[in-house]
């Protein structure tokens, strides 16, 4: 039986993995992604990760 774990006569469905938010459309888009980054930084290229720009910092929550 793939995917459950049996317990007795239970059977106990197997959770999402971390992150996916149980929306299987979205898993293969990250891993999709992170497939592509891995493949662009292998030929060469490099990601710069950005923190907070200071417009975001100024925008105030509306109540």
């Amino acid at each position: 039986m793939t995917g459950t774990k049996k317990s007795g006569s239970k059977v106990a469905p197997r959770k999402p993995p971390t992150g996916s938010d149980g929306n299987l459309h979205k898993r293969f888009e990250s891993e999709r992604i992170s497939e592509d980054i891995a493949k662009f930084e292998k030929s060469g290229g490099r990601v710069e990760k950005l923190g907070v720009t200071w417009v975001l910092k100024k925008i105030t929550p509306t109540p």
